[in-house]
């Protein structure tokens, strides 16, 4: 374009340019889907329409698929028809991961309840506890078995806590088919201390079940109290002792 002069004619403008149409070839509407969702840290396959003559990804390949790493937001692919060119983005999103609980709740009081657990969650995630609730955060406040689940399109987490009223199974029981008394939880009972009925202290040191047997039917008694201890929980149980 020339600058105006000072001519009293009319000023003439000049335009020069070159301008090429080319016809684009037939061309897909979209070269990837908007979102890929993660559910974990493994690599996902991403493909292009294969019909392109020639890639390039902002991973660097130029194949018509790529191996994406669980990182970053955005991954573009531009794909080369003919002598046109199109440019597409997938936007990357990840899934929070496992839901861990802790561990089950053994509570010896009900002062002990109730005790809180919650669930990591991110955007988009729903979560659904067995109670109904899908709040991130729930109160267990009563014994039972408490079960969450937390999912986004195909990712999906879940866990299990109990809740454990200590005291309700600490219980001692006359067997019937032997000589002997049985308890719940056998293995991890203690007998710390046994009276008889009349109140006579006959053992004093922590022993299992199998020992206690031992002194309770070296007496003549029938009624006994043992102190009796549960993961870290302590309770006072009357024993009565029917004997043939």
């Amino acid at each position: 374009m020339y600058p105006p002069t000072n001519n009293p004619m009319p000023d003439i403008y000049f335009f020069i340019d070159d301008v090429r149409l080319v016809k684009c070839p037939p061309m897909p509407n979209s070269l990837l889907p908007d979102v890929q969702l993660f559910c974990d840290e493994t690599p996902i396959q991403l493909n292009a329409p294969n019909d392109a003559s020639s890639y390039l990804w902002s991973t660097g390949s130029t194949g018509d698929s790529t191996m994406i790493p669980a990182s970053g937001s955005w991954v573009w692919l531009e794909a080369t028809y003919g002598a046109c060119k199109m440019r597409d983005t997938v936007r990357l999103e990840y899934f929070s991961g496992p839901v861990d609980l802790g561990t089950d709740v053994r509570a010896c009081h009900k002062e002990d309840l109730p005790v809180e657990r919650n669930v990591n969650k991110s955007a988009g995630e729903s979560v659904l506890w067995n109670t109904g609730s899908t709040e991130t955060t729930i109160s267990l406040n009563a014994p039972g078995t408490y079960y969450v689940s937390k999912s986004k399109g195909a990712c999906f987490a879940s866990d299990t806590v109990e809740v454990i009223d200590v005291l309700s199974t600490m219980s001692l029981y006359p067997n019937p088919a032997s000589q002997f008394v049985s308890c719940t939880y056998p293995d991890e009972v203690l007998i710390h201390r046994i009276f008889t009925g009349d109140g006579k202290l006959i053992l004093n040191e922590t022993v299992d079940m199998n020992g206690a047997n031992e002194v309770l039917f070296a007496t003549n008694s029938s009624s006994y109290f043992l102190e009796l201890e549960l993961w870290g929980c302590h309770h006072r149980q009357q024993l009565v002792i029917i004997r043939q």
